[in-house]
């Protein structure tokens, strides 16, 4: 899934715009399924949600010539394949492996690419034994294949709130956590309307916090007390 910046700068996964003007949803964040993970695709089931192979073609453009992605792609998967092959017991680094390796040039480039705009990862802290499994994981679910949603994405968020019973009670839309005070077995989350700017709280045994890491980083972020010990 892509992150995409939205106009007044916060980061959201997913952003549908339903245009009147265009035939299909316009996808400002994520747009694709990559493959076929049963997770996703049951949902597709069982809320009757309308998917289609995507076939388009894409180019890649290197130092002047226009290159097929899919040759790309492929010199990437060779260059892959030999490493989910190499006897080395000690994992290393993508980029030591490259180092080793005596890949030709151009492939080591593309492969390096395809590492850091597939996977957002930086080849000298992406461990070959990490890349390796999410290799294996793809080619299980026939990641190569890519589908889009003729709704948009946001038919995905809209059918798992619709699976939340009482949804409308449960859920805080519209609202920012400031602040969790917990001990082992007990919670208190504070949060703040962005509608009326109404200070509310909520109890609770356990809290499980998702939100991106610049979100934890920053100042203006979600306050702990006492800060977690880190793992």
């Amino acid at each position: 899934v892509r992150w995409s910046t939205l106009p007044d700068g916060r980061r959201g996964r997913i952003l549908t715009l339903n245009d009147p003007l265009s035939p299909t949803a316009i996808e400002l964040g994520a747009e694709f399924i990559h493959g076929r993970p049963p997770v996703l695709w049951n949902l597709i089931r069982d809320h009757h949600l309308l998917a289609y192979e995507h076939g388009a073609e894409a180019w890649d453009l290197h130092n002047g010539h226009a290159e097929k992605e899919k040759q790309v792609g492929q010199v990437a998967d060779r260059v892959l394949s030999k490493m989910a092959k190499s006897h080395r017991k000690k994992d290393e680094t993508f980029r030591d492996y490259l180092r080793h390796s005596r890949q030709p040039s151009r492939a080591a480039a593309w492969t390096r690419l395809q590492i850091e705009g597939f996977n957002a990862a930086p080849p000298d802290r992406v461990g070959a034994a990490a890349l390796t499994r999410d290799a294996d994981a793809a080619e299980k679910i026939e990641a190569d294949r890519t589908y889009r949603l003729a709704e948009g994405y946001d038919a995905v968020p809209a059918a798992l709130l619709c699976a939340i019973a009482d949804h409308s009670s449960v859920l805080r839309l519209n609202t920012v956590v400031h602040s969790v005070q917990w001990r082992r077995g007990h919670a208190v989350v504070h949060y703040r309307s962005m509608l009326d700017h109404r200070e509310s709280s909520t109890d609770c045994k356990s809290v499980i916090v998702t939100v991106p890491l610049g979100v934890l980083k920053s100042r203006e972020g979600i306050a702990f007390h006492p800060e977690p010990r880190a793992i």
